[in-house]
């Protein structure tokens, strides 16, 4: 399903989150609303997230608030999370990794049957070769978070393990351009983002389709 609405949505969300303070916790409310609606759109009523605020799910290590949630009979069905990478890349990159494997794995070891979705924003200009890596011609630190993280978004039958995800969703920026015109490749970015939605919405009603019944 695409949205034709998606793409200067997406703008906004990309000027809200580098021209706001980066002490704001709410620098990623625009996207989070994108999805939000994106989800509605797609059927699955009552989604949070947000300026409809966040919702806090239990997991097996401890309590965490997702950007976006959507809960279906006291469980959570789906949750997303929003990262930003804009600076100190190749130092954060490794970090965002293992804490996107452990976020994950904390919630999925309590409710197994959720689907979780992974968006992230990064800046081409903190984009570095990744010199450690010689072997792999060309390789800049967001092209190796892409790979690494792609290798999780295969979560399903029959792989399940814990640390996997369902959706992924990569927004190269540059911060470096005027507002407005701050995506990368546009027409790639709310392309992906729209298929992002399809794929976790496909997801959960082919996991819970009796939530779906009537509808």
């Amino acid at each position: 399903m695409l949205n034709p609405d998606l793409l200067p949505s997406l703008e906004s969300a990309v000027d809200a989150l580098l021209d706001a303070p980066t002490t704001s916790s709410a620098r990623l409310d625009v996207l989070a609303d994108l999805l939000v609606e994106g989800l509605q759109a797609r059927g699955l009523e009552g989604v949070r997230g947000g300026s409809s605020g966040e919702a806090t799910v239990p997991g097996f290590g401890r309590s965490k608030a997702w950007d976006v949630s959507w809960t279906r009979a006291g469980k959570p069905r789906v949750l997303v999370s929003l990262k930003s990478i804009l600076k100190n890349i190749g130092g954060t990159v490794p970090n965002r990794i293992d804490d996107l494997m452990g976020e994950v794995a904390n919630v999925q070891l309590l409710h197994p049957e959720v689907v979780i979705g992974y968006a992230a924003l990064l800046d081409e200009a903190a984009n570095k070769p990744r010199s450690v890596d010689p072997a792999v011609a060309g390789d800049t630190w967001i092209d190796f978070f892409a790979r690494r993280t792609a290798a999780l978004a295969v979560r399903g039958p029959p792989a399940w393990g814990a640390g996997m995800i369902e959706g992924l969703w990569i927004v190269r920026i540059d911060s470096r351009q005027p507002a407005g015109h701050r995506l990368v490749d546009p027409a790639r970015a709310a392309h992906e983002g729209a298929a992002f939605m399809d794929a976790l919405a496909e997801q959960v009603r082919r996991r819970e389709p009796l939530l779906f019944e009537g509808r």
